[in-house]
């Protein structure tokens, strides 16, 4: 088999065991070539797959975004304005919003003044921003003055196809429709390429690790079988190795297969141990006969 061969066929060579022989003496350069190209290859195919579930999610939530979360807003988002350091709103007071054992709390009456019913929230009273949360297990509030803000308004939309009017002292602006098409058209643009890059840089250090760290095995059963292999035959044979248990985890991911944790991790040693094997066993004493 050729060297050109030995990168694009490995994909399938890989899986037998008497193919090891043509390129456990080959350039390590070549074997990481193809390393490289297995690992982008493969970013390529789950990248594919999250992205298409991506989309679909993203088109789903459009949909919820303009129909469900568009006529809510009035309901959930009250108009809070802030005129020099004083706080006023339409809303019937005090309003509050609860989630578990956290709230909000819009109140300017002075009917509620702490926030001591709860383990985290927010509350707005007339003059002052209160926070509460919990940090290194130990519950903490926070008190804002907001006198020095002259102008502050938050408000549901005002027309059709506008979610959000935000202003600050002069500037103005607002969260629509359109914007919310924009940012996710550029969030399914470069979900792929993001991704892909994601896993290929994940891959090529976890692999590299993984290489290192089975080189031990391939030096045991170099020594047990009598091989007589090089270090360089061993680490070219490992590369070629990763391909099974490489390709196994990808069609795992694709086809959405679920195994647990702990199985799919023996899973994937076993199988790269199993090639490793067989490998080595496959190309015993190849130095005495076989010229780079």
């Amino acid at each position: 088999m050729s060297e050109k061969k030995n990168i694009w066929f490995g994909f399938v060579g890989s899986f037998s065991p008497r193919f090891y022989r043509s390129i456990a003496s080959q350039s390590f350069a070549r074997s990481f070539g193809y390393l490289v190209l297995l690992l982008l290859l493969t970013s390529v195919v789950l990248s594919a797959k999250i992205t298409f579930n991506a989309q679909i999610a993203i088109q789903k939530s459009l949909e919820w975004i303009n129909t469900e979360l568009a006529s809510r807003i009035p309901e959930f988002l009250p108009e809070i304005n802030i005129k020099n350091g004083e706080v006023s709103s339409p809303a019937k007071q005090p309003l509050i919003y609860e989630w578990k054992d956290s709230a909000f709390v819009l109140d300017t009456t002075g009917t509620i003044t702490s926030l001591s019913k709860y383990k985290s929230g927010i509350l707005i009273t007339e003059h002052a921003l209160m926070v509460k949360h919990a940090e290194n297990n130990k519950t903490q509030t926070e008190e804002y003055d907001l006198s020095k803000i002259k102008s502050f308004k938050i408000a549901p939309g005002e027309k059709k196809g506008e979610f959000i009017i935000l202003s600050f002292e002069q500037r103005s602006f607002s969260l629509t429709q359109k914007d919310i098409e924009r940012l996710s058209d550029i969030i399914g643009k470069v979900i792929f390429p993001v991704v892909t890059i994601a896993f290929f840089l994940y891959f090529l250090f976890a692999k590299i690790f993984h290489l290192f760290l089975f080189s031990l095995l391939s030096l045991i059963v170099n020594t047990i079988t009598d091989a007589k292999l090089k270090y360089d035959n061993l680490l070219n044979i490992g590369i070629f190795a990763l391909t099974p248990p490489v390709i196994f985890s990808a069609l795992v991911l694709v086809l959405g297969l679920n195994i647990a944790a702990p199985f799919g991790f023996l899973l994937y040693i076993g199988l790269y141990s199993l090639f490793l094997v067989m490998a080595i066993s496959e190309c015993k004493n190849i130095n005495s006969y076989y010229l780079p």
